[in-house]
């Protein structure tokens, strides 16, 4: 007489069992924490990164237009906000029906989560509504308070300065303005990891 197997308990096993499921997703959610850290990090540092050097374009095409139009031109930033302009230092003067058009004037804002970092040289006075009206966001940029402009001459010199864009985080970029020559640079700051 023949007798099954499943009689005596020696049945084949076809699957895992739920302690050795439960074990593996924990395995696997210590790695995907251990990774996620440095992944976030880097991710931070890119969108800071980015962020900055979307600065310091416009911060040297504003020596250009200075240079190319022969005039004094303007990078403003709201401290502790986000928005930043460059635009001429004077509103262009109209002759009747004619008044030069600039393709100059622009400006930007910083992502959520990154601002400009408070300066203690208190606020400059607004931008005249001339310079801006064209722009897309005219009226957000004449509610904002605004740092002392950067000026940018027509001899490829500027005003030195420095300032810092600042992230949620405690990460921030240091953007720096050389006098003699208008050099613009963005760097990490020494005191970030």
């Amino acid at each position: 007489m023949r007798v099954s197997s499943a009689t005596h308990g020696n049945r084949p096993s076809s699957g895992y069992t739920l302690l050795e499921v439960m074990l593996a997703v924990s395995v696997l959610v210590i790695l995907a924490t251990v990774a996620s850290t440095p992944v976030m990090r880097t991710w931070r540092d890119q969108r800071l990164a980015s962020s900055a050097e979307n600065v310091r374009s416009l911060l040297a095409g504003s020596r250009i237009r200075a240079v190319d139009y022969d005039e004094t031109w303007q990078f403003r930033y709201e401290p502790g906000g986000t928005h930043y302009v460059r635009v001429p230092l004077n509103p262009p003067a109209s002759d009747g029906d004619e008044s030069p058009t600039y393709d100059g004037p622009q400006s930007g804002t910083l992502p959520n989560g990154v601002t400009f970092e408070t300066d203690d040289t208190g606020s400059a006075p607004p931008l005249d509504s001339k310079l801006i009206d064209a722009l897309s966001d005219a009226q957000e940029l004449s509610a904002a308070s605004w740092a002392t402009p950067i000026l940018f001459y027509s001899d490829g010199t500027a005003n030195q300065a420095e300032f810092r864009i600042v992230d949620q985080y405690g990460g921030s970029r240091e953007i720096s303005v050389r006098d003699l020559t208008g050099a613009v640079t963005s760097r990490r700051t020494p005191n970030e990891e």
